[in-house]
């Protein structure tokens, strides 16, 4: 595991992913608010 910040990890795995899953994406959070850009979309 690499630390980017004291509120982020990324973590990297050695192994091959199958094709169907390449390019995917996972974040795990906890909610902190709606940031302005989806304010407007929400008003």
């Amino acid at each position: 595991m690499t630390e980017t910040s004291q509120s982020c990890a990324r973590i990297s795995a050695t192994s091959p992913l199958p094709t169907h899953l390449r390019g995917g994406v996972v974040a795990i959070g906890n909610f902190d608010g709606v940031h302005r850009g989806h304010q407007a979309v929400l008003e």
